[in-house]
């Protein structure tokens, strides 16, 4: 038998451990707060500089900076080109390219609103639509056409919040690759003058508004803002806009994107997005007018290495194994993958890879077998990263996919906004990872929907290291606020067999609470017997001394009801597990994952 077994709310997270602490340290330790003062003075004139640049700016320019390396005035605007010119230059994409509108898959998925939620009134914005639009279906293509002009028409006030960057960037790009998949059976051409006076216009704008905040604020957003300039400038032969957009990415894709090709905000569906960014400024710089075969080298090869890398987030079914980390809200991750697939079917989907049993990228980690995937992120070095990132925290976590079917999960990001399940699904309670008296392995971020780490307060190191094909994660992270002084998980993965051994050392006694969460296809929970079920599959969860092989008795056992999103703004059931043990220090725990079939 197991303890008491409950359902709690939700909402209950890690964040108020963290808060509680350090500010509770903050008053009554006067050299914890002697330690802190050169950050938290930081931190005060940082915020008082970016509300003061935001005050004296323009409402769409806002805390944005401009960049050094880049010319702060062109001599003269973008001149337009004739439209049929235009559609000439326009890259040929695959003549049977269809829409790339996927439906999600059979999970009961819901979709739900908000009013609050400025992302929702953007996307009307952007003209993501265009995406949707069937090719080959004149009927449809004259009505997208029709709404791109009506919107040029009814938006000529740049001070609209329609004409915010990141919006206009996705528009240019939506709108230039919408007509580029149509050209080869549109006649006459499409494009009007309209058009290409709102293109010209757009170029304008986004180089006067780039999403640049300093070296260690910006984020990708930057990278969106490169392709826009490099795609207009490319087919208004401006070469002024193409050059700007050539720079930020030489500036920017070394600092964002690793040498591995992975992107450095820790989220696998950003991976896509900003591979999809990539692909778009590489193929219409390729049919721009003499372009510099340097700049042509720099985006072949991110591309081609961004693949290598987001094919290694994939299960076998090829979609990811989770939403690790955040969800965008432009595109669902299995519409980025079919525009992948519809748009540059010369590298994607990439040829199946033979992966190593365990290997580790770039901070990324990877477990495999013939049909089984785990696959995580842990950052090496000191945290917190130095980077603004898309990913949660979930130092030491892990997903865990057998064929398509995803057995440990992420939950991913159902909004931007500070809402009781979007900060739960950042915070650790939603994540794989052990908590060591209700703290999270690493300091959760003090802000509500923000990241901030008090330093030293939050200063950790990590490291990963493989030995016999097993990964081995080690982080100091728990001893900010417990007695454990170093936790280290190992990994070992088999057929339809998942081993975490957990390491908690220092001296003391401490409360550890196993963290599980099981992909949407599993609802229900054998409490008694500790046994995972789906329609087609059983689970078994089994904990034991790893020293002794003694089973652990344990406290309480607790299935949760959690929430996952595939997509933004959309949220599907998915179960979780809360195993309390009472430890003492030191100790190693190891809880097997055992996969069987049901039983007819």
């Amino acid at each position: 038998m197991v303890g008491d077994c409950s359902v709690p709310n939700y909402s209950v997270d890690t964040y108020e451990a963290d808060r509680h602490r350090f500010f509770g340290r903050l008053i009554a330790e006067p050299l914890f707060l002697l330690r802190h003062v050169p950050f938290l003075s930081r931190a005060i004139l940082s915020r008082i500089q970016t509300r003061l640049r935001a005050a004296t700016s323009d409402r769409q320019r806002g805390a944005k900076q401009w960049p050094a390396w880049l010319l702060r005035a062109r001599n003269s605007p973008c001149t337009p080109v004739p439209p049929l010119r235009l559609f000439n230059l326009l890259p040929r994409y695959p003549s049977a390219c269809p829409s790339v509108t996927i439906e999600n898959d059979d999970r009961r998925s819901s979709r739900t609103d908000s009013q609050s939620d400025p992302e929702d009134s953007l996307a009307d914005n952007r003209w993501g639509q265009l995406l949707h639009v069937p090719v080959g279906n004149e009927r449809e293509c004259s009505l997208a056409i029709e709404c791109v002009e009506k919107w040029i028409a009814c938006h000529t006030d740049t001070a609209d919040a329609a004409w915010e960057s990141y919006s206009a960037c996705e528009r240019l790009a939506n709108s230039l690759v919408f007509y580029a998949s149509i050209a080869r059976t549109a006649v006459p051409s499409p494009l009007s003058d309209a058009y290409v006076d709102y293109l010209c216009r757009s170029v304008d704008w986004v180089y006067g508004h780039l999403e640049y905040y300093g070296d260690q604020r910006t984020n990708n957003h930057i990278l969106n803002n490169a392709r826009a300039l490099v795609m207009g400038g490319a087919m208004l032969a401006d070469q002024f806009a193409l050059g700007a957009g050539m720079k930020i990415f030489q500036e920017f894709l070394p600092r964002m994107v690793t040498e591995r090709g992975f992107l450095r905000e820790r989220s696998s569906h950003y991976q896509l997005i900003v591979l999809n960014w990539v692909l778009d400024a590489w193929t219409f710089l390729r049919t721009s007018s003499k372009p510099e075969p340097q700049d042509i080298a720099l985006l072949e090869h991110y591309a081609l290495s961004m693949v290598t890398a987001a094919a290694s987030l994939l299960n076998r079914d090829g979609q990811l194994c989770a939403t690790i980390g955040d969800v965008s809200p432009d595109w669902t991750p299995r519409q980025a993958l079919a525009r992948l697939s519809v748009l540059y079917p010369d590298v994607w989907p990439p040829g199946r890879q033979a992966f190593p049993p365990c290997e580790v990228l770039d901070g990324w980690f990877r477990l495999s077998t013939v049909n089984g995937v785990v696959l995580g992120n842990f950052g090496e070095g000191v945290f917190p990263p130095p980077y603004p990132t898309h990913g949660h925290n979930d130092m030491t976590g892990f997903v865990w996919a057998e064929g398509g079917v995803t057995i440990l999960t992420d939950p991913g990001r159902f909004r931007y906004t500070p809402d009781p399940l979007s900060l739960m699904q950042k915070s650790a309670a939603s994540h794989n990872v052990p908590l060591v008296n209700g703290f999270a392995p690493f300091c959760e971020t003090l802000l509500p929907n923000g990241q901030w780490w008090p330093q030293p307060y939050a200063r950790a190191t990590a490291a990963m290291t493989i030995e016999k094909n097993e990964l081995l994660l080690s982080h100091d992270g728990f001893s900010r606020a417990t007695p454990v002084k170093r936790h280290v998980r190992r990994l070992r993965l088999r057929d339809h067999v998942l081993e975490v051994i957990d390491s908690f050392e220092g001296e003391g006694d401490v409360t550890a609470e196993l963290c599980w969460n099981f992909g949407g296809e599993y609802s229900v929970f054998d409490t008694e017997n500790l046994v995972a079920k789906s329609k087609t599959n059983e689970v078994k969860v089994a904990l034991s001394h790893s020293d002794t092989g003694q089973p652990v008795v344990h406290g309480r056992c607790k299935t949760v009801p959690l929430q996952e999103s595939l997509s933004y703004g959309e949220v599907a059931p998915s179960l979780g597990l809360r195993l309390s043990l009472p430890l003492v220090l030191p100790t190693r725990i190891m809880t097997r994952f055992t996969i069987s079939r049901c039983a007819a």
